[in-house]
């Protein structure tokens, strides 16, 4: 019985501050260990990356290897307008240009797919090349990736010489003796700058068909639209065109 009390007397009074202080250090050493975990699972993945690659046999290999996964060309049926596009809606055209000074930017801006997405103003393919054209060839050379084309222009721009980009582009509007009769129409009330419809209609157009089906509403229009574009990634319509 004296012994226990002896033991309870001698036993320091942990403060409150200490357990704290023990706390934040076993949470600190818990993370410094999922922190060296993580390190140690990126470490393996790395090597499993370096095992995969075919040419990761010394430093310059491995070099080559991650530069050819950075500048993998795109599939060829990724290149350009979607494979089920009609023909009769696309047209050719050859665009000469020419950088005058090295300095000069081609102010375009394109796709994966080398489809224009901007065109910037007062640049060297200002007012001839448009959004949406695809870019097939320069100097008769084709294209087949992006990054050969940015290779490309930076050549033509340190050798300031003339040349020509072939372009296929798409026909927004076509002619037709074909008009239903006895439908609804839908009319264009607003359409975005810089967006597909602006190229296609402008305000008071009348939509009576889209892609073969008669329209009636706006709803059926609408849906009719969007699924056209997911199935097919275009869409045709018939308008009644407003007198210009």
């Amino acid at each position: 019985m004296n012994k226990e009390k002896d033991t309870a007397k001698s036993a320091k009074p942990v403060s409150l501050r200490e357990n704290v202080e023990k706390t934040v250090s076993r949470s600190t050493a818990d993370k410094e260990a999922i922190d060296i975990s993580r390190t140690f699972e990126g470490t393996e993945r790395n090597e499993s990356d370096v095992t995969k690659c075919p040419l990761a046999d010394d430093k310059e290999s491995l070099r080559r290897c991650k530069k050819s996964r950075s500048t993998e060309k795109v599939p060829s049926q990724t290149i350009g307008f979607p494979a089920k596009l009609p023909p009769k809606f696309l047209t050719e055209i050859t665009i000469k240009a020419s950088f005058e000074v090295p300095e000069a930017r081609s102010g375009l801006v394109v796709s994966q797919a080398m489809l224009v997405l901007h065109v910037k103003e007062h640049s060297v393919f200002s007012d001839k090349v448009a959004v949406c054209d695809f870019i097939c060839s320069i100097n008769d050379h084709e294209i087949t990736s992006k990054a050969e084309f940015c290779e490309l222009i930076r050549a033509l721009k340190r050798s300031a010489k003339p040349f020509t980009m072939k372009v296929k582009r798409p026909i927004w509007n076509m002619k037709t003796d074909h008009l239903p009769k006895g439908y609804d129409v839908v009319y264009v009330t607003h359409t975005d700058q810089l967006s597909l419809s602006t190229s296609t209609c402008i305000v008071g157009d009348c939509i009576v068909e889209v892609s073969g089906t008669p329209v009636t509403s706006t709803a059926v229009c609408s849906s009719i639209i969007l699924k056209s574009l997911k199935e097919k990634k275009y869409v045709s319509s018939l308008f009644l065109d407003t007198i210009k």
